[in-house]
């Protein structure tokens, strides 16, 4: 029996305050060979391809754009869509308009889907990182767009939409392909809440009147529960500020951007940005900050990720975009599930061993001595109304998976029908009370009656996020017969 995940990945983490681990997976097996890129214009997306190409190229703009204060660090790499819309990023080889749900890292409900081309063409790749990186901001920070849709009227019960009255702001949440930076205080300092009006400001703003205050450089260093009412309702309480931008003081205008180095603006009549034509519908790119050649843009980029002398960073180069960067490919045959810490040596516990009869068991590598500030969290939902052999069976299989915990981990056990409103095991350390796990899972008993999934999910979720922090990693592993 597989356990099914949810909540928040098992491989998405924060480490150390300033490094996002994630989880990702393909829609294809990149083991095989490589498929070509859907939409004329494809390339062949080798591994190589997807890990130099597209996901190193997503960290460089999460780096920029954070202003250093997030890095990418591992990325977890699976193929055939395994774990479907439980990733934190979904890359597909098909045609269509990428998107992501607002302010669901650490949420069972939410990702980022990414498509390889749209309208029958295939997107650049440097292009298509920063697509991915664009829906990271919407899926990790809770971020809103800053573009206009030109065909789409203003619905008031909808702000967070844009629309055709909108103001564009030249951030990494209008114009991706062009823009590194994110919103700042000075880019809505007018007061005038016609030019003002974008998804963003509308919705975290907290002048009503103005529409100022919902920059995002604002809203990532304020406390979520500070948010206006509209901001509220759009992440449903959702919103991290992680730590790395607690006690921040955030850039309010361009000059104090240190990652910042412009725009490539190879035209002066370019009605986007860069042109005087831009002026009543589109922020425009102030002329100190136009760069005019590609060349010169690039080596601007290399050397605001860390690199030197017109080259880009090395991978692990200390102080650069690239220093935790790294991508395993989970699936395939030299990748390791757990990735070894040096050092680190896996625990035994007591008992006997589900898979081979043995009277010892070994846990996971511990994931504490990997990322020491994190604990992975837990819970583990058995259904009670299976057939009393597979009833048998599915407890064997949650002893195995108490039996591989990670050393340092914490699991609940939560079972329906229920016992009394209350999980069997409330979140505790499987280290310290692995015994008493053990044993109320053998304790259980089959009932006949109806697996009521929305109630034990609600009870689990409530154990996942009690105490929780940014750091944690969460999983729910459902044991049941339902299809």
């Amino acid at each position: 029996m597989q356990p099914l995940y949810a909540a928040n990945h098992k491989d998405s983490s924060v480490k150390d305050t300033h490094v996002l681990n994630l989880a990702a997976n393909v829609d294809w097996d990149y083991d095989a060979p490589a498929p070509r890129q859907v939409g004329e214009g494809g390339v062949l997306i080798t591994q190589d391809v997807l890990r130099n190409q597209i996901l190193r190229e997503v960290a460089r703009s999460v780096y920029l754009m954070t202003e250093g204060r997030h890095r990418i660090g591992t990325v977890y790499l699976y193929k055939n869509s395994r774990f479907g819309a439980n990733v934190d990023i979904q890359i597909l080889n098909a045609d269509g308009r990428s998107f992501a749900a607002v302010a669901k890292w650490g949420r069972p409900d939410g990702t980022t889907t990414n498509y390889l081309a749209m309208s029958k063409k295939a997107e650049k790749l440097d292009n298509y990182a920063r697509v991915v990186a664009h829906e990271l901001g919407h899926y990790v920070y809770g971020f809103l767009d800053e573009y206009r849709e030109d065909n789409k009227a203003l619905n008031a019960a909808e702000p967070g939409a844009p629309s055709g009255v909108d103001f564009t702001r030249n951030s990494m949440m209008n114009d991706h392909e062009s823009f590194t930076r994110l919103s700042l205080a000075d880019d809505y300092a007018s007061g005038d809440a016609a030019v003002n009006n974008t998804a963003q400001a509308r919705v975290y703003a907290t002048d009503s009147t103005g529409l100022k205050g919902g920059s995002h450089w604002e809203m990532l260093v304020r406390d979520p529960k500070d948010d206006p009412a509209p901001a509220k309702k759009e992440h449903e309480g959702h919103r991290v500020r992680f730590e790395a931008f607690k006690d921040f003081t955030p850039p309010a205008k361009l000059t104090d951007l240190k990652y910042y180095f412009g725009v490539l603006c190879t035209s002066t009549t370019d009605s986007s940005h860069c042109g005087v034509g831009a002026a009543g519908k589109n922020q425009v790119v102030p002329v100190g900050d136009r760069v005019t050649t590609a060349a010169a843009f690039r080596a601007a980029m290399f050397a605001k990720s860390g690199g030197k002398d017109g080259q880009d960073a090395v991978d692990g180069e200390k102080g650069t975009a690239f220093e935790d960067f790294k991508v395993v490919f989970m699936d395939s045959p030299s990748a390791s599930p757990t990735p070894p810490s040096e050092g680190a040596k896996p625990s035994v516990r007591p008992g006997r061993s589900m898979a081979k009869g043995t009277q010892a068991r070994l846990g996971k590598t511990s994931k504490a001595v990997i990322n020491a500030d994190s604990i992975s969290r837990n819970a583990l939902i058995i259904d009670r109304t299976l057939p009393a052999a597979a009833f048998d069976e599915a407890k064997v299989a949650a002893e195995y998976l108490i039996d591989l915990a990670e050393v340092g981990s914490k699991w609940t056990v939560v079972v329906s029908p229920g016992t009394g409103g209350a999980p069997v095991v409330s979140m505790t350390d499987v280290d310290a009370d692995y015994t008493r796990l053990v044993a109320a899972i053998r304790g259980l008993t089959r009932v006949d009656g109806s697996f009521d999934a929305a109630a034990a999910f609600a009870q689990a979720r409530a154990q996942l996020g009690a105490g929780r922090t940014e750091k944690d990693s969460s999983t729910v592993s459902l044991i049941t017969g339902m299809g």
